[in-house]
């Protein structure tokens, strides 16, 4: 029994390798063959719209995108173009310089190795339910990459709102204001801010590169900065002032957001341990013990209970993050 398992793992990491090694060849034949060659060619098309007074770069960009892609191409027929786009800019908020269409094809190869790999192991059942287990560690990856730059961000307004209050008292204008503050913050938001000055320094206008902000980074803090800069823009008054008052706005709300986390420690705690203790005993029985859960594999009805229970601490654990988590 113990060869077959073995010949078994075996014929799946093999396979297994064989997807890995394909798809890591055709990404770096295509970052470092196609890619160039489809960088030029948008670089010549935007310098020829630019000559001809063809459309603005947003747009140029976009269409260049969508007409070099097969895969987009096939997906706007179907109506998915505005999904596509809304995972570019999740991606963009995440800081993942990826093609939507790489980032999907890794979604599937994940969700291939492990149908065979669960296939393998326990069958169809298994295979079925290894396909969404490995499928999703990509969009669960972007979404921690993505609270994670938020979280920086947040953190680092404050202290670049008092920067910014302080260099317009100075007399510097707000678009010098904010080249001074893409230089003295690090990263993540002082990069955002020198990308917001390259930008209007290049032609585009100032408000729509604060909008253009907004959509790289997902934060409402951030949000409201640039909703005050354009008001402000349009009707007048003290922009220091505003980027005081801001500041302080933000600084209240992270107090209490610590707040809150502190308060709310104990159940997060409750959750993580409820969610990880009986995976890790069943693992443990599954490797050390496993006649003790042989039915749960080998009875029909063990197969429902496997499936009731997995449903069950799912929305156990997502009861209970309902419930501590308070949006501030």
């Amino acid at each position: 029994m113990l060869e077959a398992i073995s010949l078994d793992l075996l014929y799946a990491f093999g396979l297994s390798a064989i997807f890995v090694g394909l798809f890591l060849s055709s990404s770096a034949l295509y970052a470092y063959v196609l890619a160039p060659r489809r960088y030029r060619k948008s670089l010549r098309q935007r310098v020829e719209n630019i000559k001809t007074g063809g459309p603005s770069q947003a747009e140029v960009i976009k269409d260049t995108q969508m007409k070099g892609n097969l895969i987009l191409k096939v997906l706007e027929k179907i109506g998915g173009r505005a999904k596509i786009e809304d995972l570019q800019i999740q991606l963009l908020q995440a800081d993942m310089e990826w093609d939507p269409t790489f980032f999907l094809g890794l979604v599937v190869l994940m969700g291939l190795v492990g149908f065979i790999l669960g296939n393998l192991k326990q069958g169809l059942l298994g295979g079925l339910a290894g396909l969404p287990i490995l499928g999703m560690l990509p969009f669960l990856v972007l979404r921690m990459k993505k609270k994670k730059k938020t979280t920086k961000i947040e953190a680092q307004m404050p202290e670049v709102m008092e920067l910014l209050a302080r260099s317009l008292r100075a007399g510097h204008t707000l678009p010098s204001a904010i080249e001074l503050a893409g230089k003295e913050s690090p990263h993540p938001l002082g990069t955002e801010f020198r990308i917001v000055y390259e930008e209007q320094r290049l032609g585009l206008s100032f408000g729509k590169a604060l909008q253009d902000m907004v959509k790289r980074v997902d934060s409402r803090d951030l949000r409201y900065f640039v909703t005050g800069v354009l008001i402000q823009a349009e009707t007048g008054g003290s922009l220091a002032e505003l980027m005081e008052k801001i500041g302080h706005l933000i600084r209240e709300r992270l107090k209490l957001k610590m707040k809150i986390q502190a308060l709310t420690s104990e159940g997060r705690i409750s959750a993580r341990v409820l969610a990880v203790l009986p995976i890790g005993m069943f693992f443990y029985l599954y490797t050390f013990q496993y006649r003790y859960i042989q039915l749960l594999f080998t009875d029909p009805l063990g197969h429902k209970m496997l499936v009731v229970a997995g449903v069950m601490m799912l929305i156990g654990h997502f009861w209970i993050k309902k419930i501590v988590r308070i949006d501030v």
